[in-house]
């Protein structure tokens, strides 16, 4: 920190090679490199992009986070497509974070530019384009994620009916319910359970409600979960039976449920599970 201080003083280097000096330098050193990145902003313009496009090659997720962070108080929207690639991260924060910048970038204004990469040959830029639409609320793609949802690729597929969910039209419903019903990839499923929760309407809670028999323990999950952040009471009574359920996750959301969303009438169903087999349910 002493270091990077008195480079930060003299001025005398430029951003690139004052990442470099201590990926170099100090390699060994993470958290030498994590302040170095965090200063990388202070220069404000441009000439910092390459710094932050060799920070997003390092493998600690801390320091990722860090270039993403650096790109947060630079804001400056010509990393977006850079920022978008994190969208397609297997870590749920890193997505959250990207999706962030996306939107205080105002990504908006180049949503013609993603709507075309749509189409593209390559499967990653299409499904960053997709679900870049489905982050900054382009709701004039809707058509075109309609029928990238029809697509024989489960993660195309995916995608679109996540950033369809995203955009809350009113006639998604009937092609999310279908998704829902008829998918045969507990995965695809799953998407359109989040997709239908973002609605917060009662309709739409009967179709998940209507899908609490899935076979697949995951996406019954989903369904609970969905249903939990409803802040809809008229559920509940769907609900209890659920605290009978042979999966004891299923049960401990139906608890949550009955809990957030009933009233002391339902102590009595509560009041069994306080014997349940699982700790985690009593």
């Amino acid at each position: 920190v002493i270091w990077l201080s008195l480079i930060l003083l003299i001025g005398a280097i430029t951003s690139i090679n004052l990442y470099d000096y201590f990926r170099k330098r100090n390699s060994q050193y993470i958290n030498i490199r994590y302040a170095a990145i965090k200063a990388l902003p202070k220069f404000g313009d441009s000439s910092i992009i390459p710094a932050l496009k060799m920070a997003l090659s390092e493998k600690s997720h801390i320091l990722r986070l860090a270039m993403l962070e650096a790109i947060i108080e630079l804001g400056d929207d010509s990393v977006a497509l850079l920022v978008s690639e994190e969208l397609n991260s297997k870590d749920n924060p890193f997505r959250i974070l990207a999706a962030t910048i996306l939107n205080k970038l105002g990504v908006r204004s180049d949503a013609l530019r993603y709507l075309a990469l749509v189409n593209s040959e390559d499967q990653k830029l299409r499904i960053t384009a997709i679900r870049i639409l489905g982050e900054i609320g382009y709701k004039e793609a809707l058509k075109e994620l309609f029928e990238q949802a029809k697509d024989e690729n489960a993660f195309v597929k995916r995608a679109a009916i996540e950033s369809i969910g995203k955009l809350k039209a009113e006639s998604a419903i009937p092609m999310l319910r279908d998704a829902l019903y008829e998918g045969e990839d507990p995965k695809i499923r799953a998407a359109a359970v989040v997709a239908l929760g973002r609605y917060k309407q009662h309709k739409v809670n009967e179709y998940l409600i209507n899908s609490l028999s899935d076979k697949d323990s995951s996406v019954r999950e989903y369904i609970m979960s969905e249903l939990v952040e409803s802040e809809d009471p008229a559920i509940v009574p769907e609900i209890i039976g659920l605290l009978k359920d042979y999966d004891s996750n299923i049960r401990i959301r139906a608890c949550e449920a009955v809990g957030n969303l009933g009233n002391k009438s339902n102590i009595a169903d509560l009041s069994p599970l306080l014997e349940d087999p699982s700790s985690k349910v009593r």
